[in-house]
This record gives structure tokens, sequence and C-alpha cells, in this order.
């Protein structure tokens, strides 16, 4: 890093075999641009790129296609139809072959020091998940272990990087994580291998949850890097839609996550936390008694091939 903080750090120069990045989108090209901007600011060299088209009704392959030409090694997938986030997740964990694979969801705007924090946090193999700090992490905005505050006037990617590099010179000091938010992380190719991905049982939502109770299970630490920062644009998914679809997106979304929910709980025998979702917060699920079962083969995700979905 440059003796002078405020300077724009530069990208991260990866080699091959190391790092697959992954983005996954329904819709929302203008906040996709900013999403890939900043991993082509952040990062550089030989690592893998896989963007996967959940059924978006814009020209999202477009997109990707334009990306492709910027950096050839980058896979893109599309899906007929509406599949949501378990299996967006999972056709990006399967189908990478590198060392360490990071999804990224669209609305989220990566840094270099971000891409250095998680790296270095990886190289400890005992390390099966890692995730870094935002100003805002879905569903457990109360975590100061997950948001930090942050400074007015960050306005676009030079102000988020620069904040970023001064949060990383302070340092990288890792937490261990309760539970795995799936907005952004690392994970090692490993435990992709030992636990067959995320359970697509779980449409929607929860699945990042059950995945890092099973990481746990499995001996690896899933922890929280201080000093990776990631810019999460707040609701962006949301805001951009028409009033009446974005109604039927909040509705939909409710109905999703009590479902998933009510199979999180089936799934783990949570008759101690409250069957409604909405009554229930995170930290009300007891993550140590789950984390300390012995692990079972029969909560291996069966692996799936994403192959027939791999577009030209």
């Amino acid at each position: 890093m440059s003796a002078n903080i405020d300077e724009l750090p530069a990208a991260v120069t990866v080699g091959a075999g190391r790092l697959t990045l992954g983005v996954a989108v329904h819709g929302n090209v203008d906040v996709t641009v900013r999403c890939l901007q900043a991993i082509f600011s952040s990062v550089a060299g030989e690592f893998d790129l896989i963007l996967v088209d959940d059924a978006s009704a814009e020209d999202v392959v477009g997109l990707f296609r334009e990306a492709r030409e910027f950096h050839p090694r980058t896979r893109i997938f599309r899906f007929g139809q509406n599949r949501e986030y378990s299996h967006s997740v999972n056709c990006i964990l399967r189908s990478a072959a590198t060392e360490v694979v990071a999804f990224v969801s669209n609305d989220v705007f990566i840094t270099p020091t971000y891409v250095r924090g998680l790296l270095a946090a990886m190289a400890d193999p005992a390390i099966g998940i890692a995730r870094g700090v935002s100003n805002f992490v879905d569903g457990i905005i109360d975590s100061p272990l997950h948001n930090i505050d942050v400074p007015d006037g960050i306005a676009g990617y030079e102000d988020m990087a620069r904040f970023a590099a001064r949060r990383h010179a302070l340092g990288n000091a890792l937490s261990d994580d309760l539970f795995l938010t799936g907005d952004a992380f690392a994970v090692r190719r490993a435990v992709v291998d030992r636990l067959g991905g995320f359970d697509t049982g779980l449409v929607g939502y929860l699945s990042d949850i059950d995945f890092g109770i099973r990481t746990r299970q499995a001996g690896w630490r899933k922890v929280v890097c201080a000093g990776a920062f990631a810019w999460h644009a707040q609701d962006a998914n949301i805001r951009y839609l028409p009033d009446e679809e974005r109604r039927r997106k909040v509705e939909r979304r409710k109905m999703r996550v009590d479902a998933a929910w009510k199979r999180l709980r089936a799934k783990w025998g949570l008759h101690e936390v409250p069957e409604d979702w909405q009554s229930t917060h995170l930290l009300r699920i007891p993550f140590a008694r789950l984390e300390a079962m012995e692990f079972r083969e029969e909560w291996v995700a069966p692996p799936v091939s994403y192959a027939e979905f791999e577009i030209s």
C-alpha cells in the first residue's frame, strides 16, 4: 500500500487458480454496471469471473458479454426461469475451480482492500468462510461487527476505495462469526466440495445461514475481517422498480422468507424458536448448539451441475 493513505489503492493482482469472483443478477442493469466496475477496479490478473443471469427481464446477458470482452476469463450462465438465490450461488460455487470462491451480490461494490483482506484471512487453512464489513448488511442492522460507521459524503467508487484503505490500514482483525449472511463472502473450495453447496430447498432465503452452520459442523471457522470493507447499495434492487412491482416483490420476499424459515426450523429442530419468522431475531437461533452437533453425511447437499445453463 502507498505511504499516502489517501491515494487511490491499486487493484490486487491475483494469480491463476487462486480466486473466482461470482455475481448473480435478477434485473437492475444500472447497479450491476457499478458492481462490475468495482470488481475490475479492485482486482486484476488471472482471476476467474462467473456471471449468472437469473432470468432477468432486462438485457443483463449483453452487459455480461461486454464484461467478458474486457476480461476473457469470464463465464456466463443464464437461467430461463427465476431460480432464486440458492441456485444462483450454487451455480457459482459448483462451477468454480479455484482455491477461493467469492460471491458478490450485484448491489455490493468491492474495493482492493476488501479483496486483500479476504485473501489474507483465507491463507489460514482453518478458515472456511470469510466475509467483510459494510455500511449495511441485510437482516443484521444492529450488529456492530458487520455494520460500521462511514463518513458522510461517500458518493462513488473512489471515495469508497479510499475509505476502505484507511479502514484496512488500522488492521484486519478476524472475529468468529455466529452466522453467515451471504450478500458477499469468500469460501474455500474444499468447503464446497465437502458440503455440496447451498440447500436449494431453502428457496431465496436462509440457505446462507444453513451453509454457515454446516461449515462449522464440518470443522472450519467462519470469520468477519475488520479490514475488508465493501459498500452495499441499500435497497438498490427494490428502489429501482415501479411502485406496484416493488410492492409485489416485497410481498413475495416475505412469503419466501416465511417458507424458508419453516423449513430451516424443521431441519434443525429449532422448537425453542418462534415459528413465525417475523417474531424471530437471528441471535435467537442457538448457533452454538447447532454447530456442536456431529456432522452427518445426510446434510451434504447433492452435487448439481449447472453446465446446461452456460452460454457463449
